[in-house]
């Protein structure tokens, strides 16, 4: 996905989100019902969500793709988590659910990929 990377989700989509990207969650917001949004030309479907692993939470904006078939993290999302590279059951919106970290040779490696898994196991539309 070239025309999305790190960079692109600290500055536009942060602006159009109106949270600041990998922002610290509080208890309050990581249960919070997000609003995803739809995003440039290629027409890339965005969900803010809260993650939380262990003690800590951050705002993290995932990029839907179902035909991923486990949901990824960032290395700078897992960074920020301290989430080994190893699959992991981190809280998403709520939600106790595995992630995997984006291999680094990845074309997505910068991104928060919400993959089919997520969407299959809740009772959630589009």
């Amino acid at each position: 996905m070239p025309d999305m990377n790190d960079a692109k989700l600290r500055t536009e989509i942060s602006e159009l989100i109106g949270i600041p990207y990998l922002q610290p969650a509080t208890k309050d917001e990581a249960d919070k019902i997000v609003t995803g949004l739809i995003y440039g030309d290629k027409y890339r479907v965005i969900f803010p969500c809260v993650v939380g692993y262990k003690s800590k939470a951050y705002w993290i904006f995932f990029l839907l793709d179902l035909g991923a078939p486990v949901t990824y993290l960032s290395s700078q999302a897992a960074k920020a988590l301290n989430i080994p590279n190893t699959p992991r059951i981190a809280k998403i919106a709520g939600y106790p659910h595995p992630i995997h970290v984006s291999p680094q040779a990845s074309q997505c490696a910068e991104l928060n990929i919400l993959g089919a898994d997520f969407w299959s196991q809740r009772d959630i539309c589009l």
